[in-house]
């Protein structure tokens, strides 16, 4: 009886202990906490979310597992510094991986390529259409060439014969009257046909110049999308190399602020464990007693209750009899929980 009236009063020491604490901790948030602290704060939180989270799911253990637990739990308490929390923060570094010359060029190339083999292509389409247009405009030239040849030829075949047949009526086929008209009539033929053929070789001459010309342009053209390309490439690498260093400089800031974080959590913890270590001196000087010993007894009775809750209550009972490791693990709990246990059947 003496033995639960002193652990009362160490109980009550402690909350009222822990209550001024929070108070004058609270206190100083408002006041003085800046944004880093805020962040410790929100990553202590999610600490115990994850906890919660953790506690949650005991139903899902085996009870072997549950006495590992146990276990663990009964060695965070042996230095008398056991804390609620995690042991870090969590918060990851970001790592920038090394790039080379070569990295930048590959990365600047991919961007352009595309870009400018689009314009060379667009570019090469616009002078082969061009080009095209006057070749098809080429075999216009000789097809019509061909009908006027033709034509001319038709015309003074028909003047020769009508002349040969009109001389022959009159029987003169052989005078020098007849042989002079068809020799003007096979001169003027001639004339005509080179005429037309100076007509075709003029315009021929004409197309050939504009391709030679348009394949100039086209050469020139492509030289200059090279050249625009060779200076945009160039630019692009720097300006890539620009964002490469300020994104290393971003990360190395932002590193050092996560190590001074954990720094400042780590200090924090260690400020609280060692707070907390005096704190179970003073109360064990005071009583007598060991309080670590009692608040671990009470923190391994509440889980293993959570864990029996979750199950069937006769078979929780069964897997409670039949385990010989829980009467050293509950020590002077191990009635209680009996009589716990018990009452839910």
């Amino acid at each position: 009886m003496i033995t639960y009236k002193i652990s009362d009063e160490i109980k009550k020491k402690l909350k009222e202990d822990e209550e001024k604490e929070k108070k004058q901790e609270t206190q100083a948030e408002e006041t003085s906490m800046s944004a880093e602290d805020k962040s410790t704060q929100t990553s202590i939180e999610n600490g115990s979310t994850v906890k919660q989270a953790a506690d949650n799911s005991i139903k899902e253990k085996s009870l072997n597992e549950v006495l590992d637990d146990l276990n663990e739990m009964k060695k965070s308490y042996a230095s008398k510094d056991h804390i609620d929390a995690p042991s870090s923060l969590g918060l990851e570094e970001v790592k920038v991986n090394e790039k080379s010359d070569d990295d930048f060029s590959a990365l600047a190339k991919q961007s352009l390529d595309v870009k400018y083999d689009t314009k060379k292509q667009n570019t090469k389409q616009s002078f082969e259409s061009k080009i095209s247009e006057i070749l098809k405009n080429n075999e216009t030239l000789y097809k019509n060439n061909d009908d006027s040849v033709n034509k001319v030829n038709d015309y003074y075949d028909t003047s020769r014969k009508e002349t040969e047949n009109q001389a022959l009526k009159r029987g003169l086929a052989r005078s020098s009257i007849v042989i002079s008209e068809i020799s003007k009539i096979e001169g003027d033929r001639a004339k005509e046909l080179s005429d037309i053929l100076d007509n075709l070789q003029s315009n021929i001459y004409q197309n050939e110049n504009k391709i030679n010309s348009l394949s100039n342009e086209m050469e020139n053209a492509l030289g200059n999308l090279d050249i625009e390309y060779a200076i945009e490439l160039s630019e692009k690498i720097n300006s890539l190399k620009d964002e490469y260093e300020k994104e290393k400089q971003e990360a190395i800031k932002f590193n050092n602020n996560v190590k001074k974080l954990e720094a400042e959590y780590k200090l924090d913890l260690d400020k609280q464990k060692q707070d907390k270590q005096k704190q179970a001196l003073s109360l064990e000087e005071k009583y007598g007693v060991d309080f670590y010993k009692l608040e671990l007894a009470e923190k391994q009775y509440d889980y293993l209750k959570n864990y029996f809750d979750s199950l069937d209550p006769k078979y929780a009972l069964s897997l409670f009899l039949t385990n010989k490791e829980l009467k050293t693990v509950l020590g002077d709990n191990y009635a209680k929980m009996y009589k716990y246990l018990n009452t839910r059947i």
